[in-house]
């Protein structure tokens, strides 16, 4: 430790004052002739006693004093604060529209630990709004591990669901962790009718497909479904085919997909044998994708006119809800009479 400029003055004054007191005490020893005490000695110690004893009253410690230096006390440890371990874990989901790729602000993002039911109520442990860049960061306390569900919903969009895995507490999801909702903007539900035989006809606004039992009793069209706004789609099409009170009137019928339109449709019954055929078509029918159905229906000899045949209705998100409870697109209910 250095000394100040004051501690060093005060320190040289110790060292006068112990030689003047010295010199004092030697002259009170000659005046009265002690010859017993060596003066030199006396002197010097005298001078040391005084030095010491004042500079450790004016300049503490008494070892600065004497131009030793006296260790720092140590000083304690500097605390440094290390990473926070805390019962926490971390979600990121990013909502896109699928089909234009861009950022999806101001969607809805729960995240929920058991996958939704369509129609059913979701209860979710967090929730928020994506921001401009479609993103939206969970902070998930005693949540640290496992798979969760990511809803995202909009209004306009047929909701969308991912799965992620929390990837530890205090740890950052990296992209390939993310939730990545890519939502898809519901369409509307167009028909496209093309007839095969004479004088079949379609009203697209009853949307009533009117057979005529004089031109030929086997009659064939086509029915096409699509969304006609670009960007759009139709999520999980569901098509029903049912009988009518006049359905005695049919000898055959026959009903088949001759375009997908990217779908992974089923076909189960046979109106020929059962009052109801389905078909579903699971996935997402595109702007620009088509789903056609080729009908023939075989008319018996004593048809007139009149009759009320069958039904054909086209439902998307197969004919119910969305795992949101959301509606999809407006049904189309066709008729077909004679």
């Amino acid at each position: 430790m250095e000394l100040t400029g004051m501690q060093w003055l005060l320190t040289a004054f110790s060292f006068v004052l112990g030689i003047v007191v010295a010199m004092v005490l030697d002259e009170f020893l000659r005046k009265r002739d002690v010859p017993s005490v060596p003066r030199g000695l006396l002197d010097a110690v005298t001078f040391v006693g005084v030095s010491l004893l004042v500079a450790g009253m004016l300049v503490s410690p008494l070892g600065e004093a004497l131009g030793l230096v006296k260790p720092a006390p140590p000083s304690p440890a500097p605390t440094v604060p290390g990473p926070t371990v805390a019962n926490e874990g971390y979600v990121m989901a990013v909502a896109s529209d699928r089909l234009t790729k861009a950022a999806i602000e101001g969607a809805t993002v729960k995240v929920l630990l058991s996958a939704p039911k369509p129609g059913q109520a979701v209860l979710s442990v967090s929730s928020g709004t994506t921001g401009a860049d479609g993103s939206c960061f969970f902070r998930l306390p005693g949540l640290t591990s496992g798979t969760v569900y990511v809803l995202g919903t909009k209004d306009g969009y047929y909701s969308e669901v991912a799965t992620t895995t929390i990837p530890g507490p205090q740890v950052y999801p990296s992209e390939g962790l993310w939730a990545k909702l890519q939502m898809t903007q519901i369409g509307s539900i167009s028909v496209l009718f093309e007839n095969y035989t004479p004088n079949v006809t379609f009203d697209d606004s009853s949307g009533t497909v009117t057979l005529d039992n004089n031109s030929t009793l086997a009659q064939r069209f086509s029915l096409t479904f699509y969304t006609p706004t670009t960007n759009t789609g139709i999520k999980d099409v569901k098509c029903l085919m049912a009988r009518l009170p006049d359905w005695s009137l049919v000898a055959g019928w026959s009903a088949a997909v001759s375009d997908a339109g990217g779908l992974t449709t089923t076909m189960t019954g046979d109106l020929s044998t059962s009052v109801s055929q389905e078909l579903t078509g699971s996935g997402v029918l595109d702007y620009g994708r088509r789903l056609k159905l080729d009908f023939t229906v075989q008319l018996g000899s004593a048809t007139t006119a009149g009759k009320y045949l069958a039904y054909v209705t086209v439902d998307d998100l197969l004919g119910g809800k969305g795992p949101a409870g959301e509606s999809g697109a407006d049904s189309r209910l066709l008729v077909i009479t004679t």
